[in-house]
């Protein structure tokens, strides 16, 4: 359960739902811009300008409904003041090449009013889609860099590519939320399996250092990496949030994706740094980024996926045993069975935030990824792992996915037809799922409150290949997929 201390943070930067305005493809204004990005000591305000290098796109969209909110004032380069007939634009009309606009956003009042931005002292965590106003034309030529002028002491800390005394702005930062961090602390920042890692930590009590907060989420990028042999990113932009006391190392984890990876994790502050490594919190969150975003109706696929993976590679990592992964994986199907609202899966999953079904969905997800793992490695010889490893290319074609688009695409790679029909019955399902079959075929049984796995099993030797450390990357059996 989590804390109350918890709860009041998760409701304050919970999932905020970025309109994330599609931008106009077609040809014409909407050429580069750099953003000068300035705020006050007591982050109470943040001024922007905004200069184009071609012909300005027609006007600038707010991300969110709680971005145009918290707009003070519009204005050009000589201080006169622009027209705000709509409140959902800013016209830019009269501004030709070379041309600045500037904005400025309430910070302060984005504090007290919207889910997207947190307070801690004198820090503030706030996503990107409440102070980035997205230019509502953005050619594939164009591009988009920001500078941040700071006051003394102050860092910024986000997921962006950084290019010198600059950032480069994905396309993403326009269209999804993302994390923002302006802080009085330097944020951490090590390499590791590959990943250039940034820690930007809010203000609060802590039991464990920044040296301990490493080697944490070290240990999680280790063990993610073990899915097929890399991180899925190049990047990691982490936030930790100190949520008082509780009974948990880790309260909550939240993966944002505006502009690159991005994870918030708030920390219980009597987590000693053991508790933390073998904690499956981060190695969950970090997972959801092998994969792309789903709709909603399909998060029981996207939280499957990364709970199925939570317990199968921190034992691979040696941050737990075989015995304990498949224990807990009983336990979640224990809790999962026991809730919901006798629904399909997909609207159990499209309304969990209304309905509070979310063993049922995470669960239920967990138990297809199980299933669909096994009967690819018994019947085609091709893991899940290499799966998801082939297809990370094809992920940003398209913003967000359809959970049965994925799976076509891996019964593609397969060659065989498995994976569809398996999703379209979990996600029709009105019940939990009965894994008595495959786990007995794989060896899995509990016995007076124990693990036992059977040696003689008949796919003893899947169960054994699920918990193993990869060696490699085989492709035998893969398919080759045209336009990969």
């Amino acid at each position: 359960m989590r804390s109350p201390i918890a709860l009041a943070v998760v409701v304050a930067i919970g999932c905020v739902g970025p309109r994330g305005p599609a931008p106009e493809r077609a040809e014409g204004p909407g050429g580069s811009a750099h953003f000068h990005v300035r705020v006050d000591e007591s982050l109470t305000t943040l001024w922007a300008e905004i200069c184009f290098a071609g012909e300005p796109p027609s006007a600038l969209i707010p991300m969110t409904e709680a971005a145009r909110e918290l707009l003070v004032h519009v204005y050009d380069s000589e201080g006169e003041a622009l027209p705000m007939d709509d409140p959902d634009r800013i016209d830019l009309g009269r501004f030709g090449p070379g041309d600045c606009v500037h904005y400025e956003v309430d910070l302060q009042g984005a504090s007290r009013t919207s889910r997207g931005a947190l307070r801690r002292r004198g820090d503030l965590l706030i996503t990107q889609s409440l102070w980035l106003w997205a230019p509502s034309q953005r050619p594939d030529t164009a591009s988009y860099t920001v500078e941040f002028e700071l006051p003394r002491g102050m860092h910024v800390s986000v997921p962006w590519a950084r290019d010198g005394d600059h950032y480069l702005l994905e396309e993403s930062c326009f269209r999804t939320a993302g994390n923002s961090v302006f802080t009085f602390a330097e944020p951490r920042r090590f390499e590791r399996s590959g990943v250039s890692v940034e820690i930007a930590r809010l203000p609060g009590e802590l039991e464990v250092d920044g040296p301990t907060l490493d080697r944490w989420i070290g240990a999680a990028v280790d063990a993610v990496a073990g899915l097929y042999g890399t991180f899925p990113r190049d990047r990691l932009h982490i936030v930790t949030v100190p949520a008082g006391p509780g009974s948990r190392p880790v309260a909550f984890g939240l993966v944002r994706r505006g502009g690159g990876a991005s994870v918030m994790l708030l920390v219980h502050e009597n987590a000693d740094a053991d508790e933390l490594v073998s904690d499956w919190t981060a190695v969950h969150e970090l997972t959801h980024l092998t994969m792309p975003l789903l709709k909603s109706g399909d998060a029981w696929l996207s939280e499957g996926v990364a709970t199925y993976y939570q317990e199968v590679l921190r034992a691979r990592a040696g941050l737990q045993t075989e015995e304990e992964a498949w224990a807990n994986i009983l336990d979640g199907f224990e809790r999962g069975s026991a809730v919901g609202t006798r629904r399909t899966l997909s609207d159990e999953a499209r309304d969990m935030r209304q309905t509070g079904a979310y063993r049922r969905v995470y669960w239920g997800g967990t138990a297809f990824v199980l299933e669909a793992d096994v009967r690819l490695r018994a019947q085609t010889g091709v893991s899940l792992d290499q799966l998801i490893s082939r297809s990370q290319g094809a992920w940003p074609r398209r913003s967000t996915w359809q959970g049965r688009a994925v799976m076509h695409r891996f019964d593609r790679l397969a060659g065989e037809r498995l994976l569809v029909p398996l999703f379209d019955r979990y996600a029709d399902s009105h019940r939990f799922p009965d894994l008595s079959e495959v786990l007995g075929e794989l060896g899995v049984s509990r016995r007076n409150g124990a693990i036992v796995l059977d040696d003689d099993a008949p796919l003893a030797h899947v169960r054994e290949s699920i918990m193993s450390p990869i060696r490699g990357v085989p492709e035998r059996g893969l398919v080759a997929v045209r336009g990969k």
